[in-house]
């Protein structure tokens, strides 16, 4: 039988077993607890990124949208713009109906000499042609001063034409020493001249563009009383460029 010391050393020492359980326990349960924090924190923090990405996505998409109407009004703008430039051009180029330009003459050329020269291509061309029909006329050098120009605005409409008219029907061309007679530029004895229609400068830009850029793509471009105009070939219609945006939009159409 066992004695009373006996059963209290046995009941003392699972006492202390409980207690060393409980405290166990109780660390535990401080262990879950903090976890627990910790979890709601991860999760509060999630949450708070979660709302942020989700401001920033917001953020984004209207940027996103800002773009896109302002990428659109620029667009737009960049058509009207384009769109008033081709109708400026074209009031411009009204203006210059009368106007025409003489090239291909010896840089010796200068405004004495201009009578002569009018007075020589009219009878090439059984034309006449007088310092009287004349609103304006004057002589200068090409950007390199290796030839001269002749610019000049007759007074009368139709004139120009007549005489571009008679200088395309005419079998052989009009060279320098037909109209000049000029010491020291015997060197342009048989080099031909050649009359056209003055341009504005952005007719004239599109005109070295269309040319420039064209890689073989149209047979024909040319210019036609203030017009620019390409053809792909002799059967197909012309068509008349009039602005930068015209003739890249065309040439993307034909690669």
């Amino acid at each position: 039988m066992m004695d009373e010391k006996r059963f209290e050393e046995i009941m003392e020492g699972i006492g202390r077993k409980i207690e060393g359980l409980q405290r166990s326990f109780d660390i535990q349960q401080k262990v879950v607890s903090d976890m627990a924090g910790s979890i709601n924190d991860i999760r509060s923090s999630v949450t708070s990124i979660s709302n942020d990405v989700r401001g920033l996505a917001n953020r984004v998409a209207t940027i996103e949208s800002t773009q896109e109407k302002v990428t659109d009004d620029l667009s737009n703008v960049r058509a009207d713009v384009t769109r008033n430039e081709s109708e400026i051009n074209s009031i411009q180029q009204a203006l210059l109906a009368n106007d025409f330009v003489i090239y291909g003459l010896p840089p010796e050329v200068n405004n004495s000499h201009i009578k002569e020269i009018l007075t020589n291509i009219g009878t090439q061309l059984n034309e006449e042609i007088s310092s009287s029909m004349l609103k304006s006329c004057f002589a200068r050098h090409n950007k390199n001063k290796t030839s001269t120009l002749i610019v000049g605005s007759f007074l009368e409409s139709g004139r120009k034409e007549r005489i571009l008219r008679r200088l395309k029907e005419r079998r052989n061309p009009i060279n320098c020493d037909d109209i000049l007679t000029l010491a020291g530029a015997s060197k342009w004895r048989g080099k031909q001249i050649s009359i056209k229609n003055q341009l504005t400068k952005y007719s004239q830009n599109l005109l070295s563009l269309a040319r420039e850029r064209n890689q073989g793509r149209f047979e024909f471009i040319w210019e036609s009383e203030g017009r620019i105009l390409m053809k792909k070939n002799n059967t197909s219609k012309p068509i008349q460029i009039t602005s930068i945006d015209q003739l890249a939009n065309i040439f993307n159409q034909h690669k």
